[in-house]
């Protein structure tokens, strides 16, 4: 015999379980309603529901139903060609993008992948896709290479998309430039043509491409100034002044200052901006001593001794030679000292006719970047030379 309590329970409990079937009813319904169309659709006579799915401007438009996935071939759209810069550049199809218009898409990046629509979804709604194009994404290395102001060249690769645009960002991919506050961007140059390639937009053709950096700042110049005999009176060289190919002009875009400009060794003079360059910068440059005179050359066996007369505001000399039949000159000995006036020089070629000459130098010590001192004379390219001698060494 059962309980009198589980009879009344079955009929309680068969009651609940329907509420819940019919709430469970009512938001599947709900949710397929949000995603139904507003407007009223074709329905079958078993009274299903039918969508369709209109592929751009191919014209084609597929029936579906309601909740089903869309089936047989894709359609594919023609081909589609785009103009950049008056250059014909093939579009690629990558698949269909839902829209509310039809119009073809074009895009540069790839980041529109991911919005492509999905035909392995159901389709729950009346759909318009429009075809999605990209450029073709085949990467090459690009040589991006930095004439500085002063004239020394940094270069570093990159890969970028052909037919990308060109961005003003990519000059920083030399590293040297890239915190370099007062170099100022000049524009592409193409680097087979040699010709400025007109604003940062057009798309690349060529896999080298080459940047004139500018700059306002007279010390990122390229400055030489040469070297002066010394007369006992101040001297002034002119130095010549380049940024990048332009020569800059004295009075117009900068003027200069002298100092330590009297006595031999190192003279200096400083640069300063003036229009639209600005700042300063120092370098220095030779106040040479006048020319001695060879005294002696006395042969030896692979070598020679030569001897000079001693020079006035020297501290020292260098000594060059170059055999018969040469064309260049080489150095092959030096001495400090003012009252140092000959030198042995050795290991040369047996039996040979040299020519000798001696200049008189004004040694200076100077710190370099590795914060070492050295002793150093400048105005090489202008010393005063005595006469040259000949000497032949002995077997």
């Amino acid at each position: 015999m059962e309980h009198a309590s589980t009879k009344t329970l079955r009929p309680r409990a068969a009651r609940t379980a329907l509420a819940i079937v019919t709430v469970c009813a009512l938001a599947f319904a709900c949710v397929l309603a949000a995603k139904a169309p507003a407007h009223a659709e074709e329905t079958l006579e078993d009274g299903a529901t039918v969508c369709s799915v209109t592929f751009g401007k191919t014209g084609v438009v597929k029936k579906v139903k309601r909740g089903e996935l869309l089936e047989g071939s894709i359609p594919q759209p023609s081909a589609l060609t785009k103009t950049f810069d008056g250059n014909p550049i093939p579009a690629t199809f990558v698949g269909w993008v839902e829209s509310s218009s039809l119009d073809d898409i074009y895009e540069v990046g790839s980041s529109a992948y991911q919005d492509l629509f999905d035909f392995e979804e159901p389709v729950y709604g009346d759909t318009k896709l429009c075809a999605l194009y990209l450029r073709p994404h085949l990467a090459v290395r690009a040589t991006f290479t930095v004439v500085y102001p002063d004239g020394h060249i940094s270069s570093a690769d990159t890969v970028v998309d052909k037919g990308e645009p060109l961005s003003k960002s990519y000059w920083f991919s030399c590293p040297e430039i890239k915190n370099n506050k007062r170099l100022v961007f000049n524009g592409w140059v193409d680097a087979k043509t040699k010709k400025k390639v007109s604003g940062t937009t057009r798309p690349m053709k060529k896999v080298d491409i080459v940047t004139y950096l500018g700059s306002k700042y007279v010390s990122e110049a390229a400055i030489t100034v040469p070297g002066k005999t010394y007369t006992g009176k101040a001297v002034k060289p002119k130095p010549k002044v380049k940024m990048g190919k332009k020569t800059l002009r004295l009075g117009r875009d900068y003027a200069v200052k002298y100092s330590n400009n009297v006595k031999t060794g190192a003279g200096k003079i400083t640069i300063i901006g003036k229009g639209k360059y600005k700042g300063k910068t120092t370098v220095k440059f030779g106040v040479l001593p006048k020319a001695t005179s060879i005294t002696k050359v006395k042969p030896l066996k692979k070598g020679f001794k030569v001897s000079w007369k001693k020079a006035k505001q020297a501290n020292g000399y260098v000594v060059w030679m170059k055999y018969a039949g040469e064309k260049y000159w080489r150095y092959v000995a030096s001495t400090k000292g003012s009252n140092k006036t000959s030198c042995t020089v050795k290991n040369l070629r047996p039996g040979k006719k040299c020519y000798v000459k001696v200049a008189p130098v004004k040694w200076v010590k100077e710190k370099i970047p590795s914060g070492d001192v050295i002793d150093m004379f400048y105005g090489e390219n202008e010393l005063n030379w005595s006469k040259t001698k000949t000497v032949k060494t002995r077997k």
